[in-house]
């Protein structure tokens, strides 16, 4: 038997594992709605698939049923206040500025590395979240090389480039 552990424990050693961080958003009655995760991946190539974890009773949970479109939007290292907000606005002083345009039906963040365009697919149980797999529709990238927005140990961090000379 493995050793007993609370859910402090747990978080913090989840917190270990570095990723980047996404903003979900969709549109809901002519408004765009969004939210900060970095519960997300890849779960197949064919037929293209990825996953959100949203917690449970959020009302990005109600809004995102079976066939709502939604976009998962990577950010770059110079969109952390967008993390912030989208996350319930945490640590700022003033909202940040920031934009949606329509692509694939869904609303897209302008300045994002990367935007994957999805419809619900499935949800799944996952204990206090829900699981959402979303069939991807399209994906769009940034013309520029943006590095990502990263979280790890419970704070943001910008990724260093290692460059030989």
């Amino acid at each position: 038997m493995g050793e007993t552990f609370d859910g402090k424990v747990f978080r913090r050693a989840m917190g270990m594992f570095a990723t980047g961080v996404t903003v979900v958003a969709t549109e809901h009655d002519g408004e765009v709605h969004g939210m900060t995760a970095n519960a997300f991946s890849s779960v197949s190539l064919d037929p293209p698939l990825v996953l959100v974890c949203l917690n449970r009773g959020a009302k990005m949970e109600r809004l995102l049923q079976q066939g709502q479109k939604f976009t998962v939007n990577f950010l770059s290292e110079d969109q952390e206040a967008l993390s912030r907000h989208f996350a319930g606005g945490y640590g700022l002083t003033e909202e940040p500025d920031f934009s949606f345009r329509s692509f694939c039906e869904a609303p897209s963040l302008d300045g994002a590395i990367c935007t994957v365009a999805c419809e619900a697919h499935q949800l799944y149980d996952g204990g206090d979240h829900v699981i959402l797999v979303g069939k991807v529709n399209g994906i769009t990238e940034a013309d520029d090389q943006l590095d990502p927005l990263l979280f790890w140990k419970g704070r943001y961090h910008a990724l260093e480039k290692v460059r030989a000379d």
